[in-house]
């Protein structure tokens, strides 16, 4: 659940699948909707899974190109977890990598954990993409990501 101050303080982060970016209507449907309630486009983020990233192909590359246009955000949900393309990095407009909580969770007892986001962290920068953790509970948790540069927790 998300709070916000005001109007223009709130994000709506909505999760997309495969199928519905499929969609031959998926563009146009989007468009209606945020015309329809008043929804500004730049307070709107679609997460994808790194599935999404798997079916890359230039009708979806051309499908996030005019979804950015709008000014949507675009976010790459559980990165880590699937079968990480680097290259679809380079090819989508991608504005946010959220790091799966699984590393978050084992950061304090796990080295790999550790390196795996910090790496991800670091590539983040370099690409010019936010970095956001998920499911950070201790304050050593918070305390590594704050040290590495983390965007969002």
């Amino acid at each position: 659940m998300s709070f916000c101050l005001s109007k223009t303080d709130c994000f709506i982060t909505v999760n997309v699948s495969v199928k519905q970016i499929q969609h031959s209507n998926f563009y146009k449907h989007i468009d209606t909707l945020i015309k329809k309630h008043d929804i500004p486009p730049n307070h709107l983020e679609f997460e994808l899974t790194e599935s999404v990233l798997m079916n890359d192909n230039d009708l979806s590359i051309q499908l996030f190109n005019k979804l950015r246009l709008l000014g949507i955000k675009i976010s790459i949900d559980n990165f880590g977890t699937g079968f990480s393309s680097f290259s679809c990095l380079i090819k989508l407009p991608i504005d946010k990598i959220k790091i799966d909580q699984s590393f978050i969770k084992n950061l304090v007892t796990k080295k790999s954990c550790r390196a795996i986001v910090k790496t991800i962290i670091k590539m983040t920068k370099e690409l010019g993409i936010n970095a956001v953790a998920e499911g950070v509970e201790t304050q050593e948790q918070y305390d590594f990501l704050a040290k590495n540069g983390c965007d969002y927790i």
